[in-house]
């Protein structure tokens, strides 16, 4: 009879890392391109509104609109699958 082996401390929050990592992708997988890049620089890299603007060639506003609607599409999805309760 097999049995899963009994994951150190350190192993287990590995294994949680990966699967919230994973799960991370999946929902940005379910964002428009241009949500995901705002959502990425913003959060990942830091970048300031007007930062992403300059960069995607976007008004500041249309920015802001991207950034709440790829959050809110994010955090439906991860709480859909089982996240924040």
């Amino acid at each position: 009879d097999w049995t899963s082996p009994q994951l150190s401390a350190p192993q287990a929050d590995d294994a949680e890392n990966r699967l919230l990592r994973h799960d991370l992708d999946l929902a940005l997988a379910t964002l428009s391109e241009t949500e995901r890049t705002c959502v990425l620089l913003q959060v990942m890299e830091g970048q300031s509104i007007r930062d992403i603007a300059t960069v995607t060639d976007l008004n500041e506003n249309t920015v802001k609109s991207h950034l709440l609607r790829g959050k809110k599409t994010m955090a439906a999805y991860l709480r859909k699958n089982g996240y924040g309760g």
